[in-house]
């Protein structure tokens, strides 16, 4: 349950990182990339680190 809730808050910063990279005139896809991509590659390694220190 909570990696269903870590995805749909991972789209919603996306989106709202895409729509405010949108009305600035910036690449608002590559900045929509960029935050999908750290969030999808940083969630590991907190997941991993959180155990290592719990258990």
């Amino acid at each position: 349950m909570p990696f269903l809730i870590l995805t749909i808050l991972s789209v919603i910063a996306t989106y709202a990182v895409c729509r405010d990279a949108q009305s600035r005139g910036m690449n608002a896809p590559l900045w929509c990339a960029i935050v999908l991509c750290s969030t999808m590659l940083l969630l590991p390694v907190y997941l991993v680190m959180r155990r290592r220190a719990t258990g």
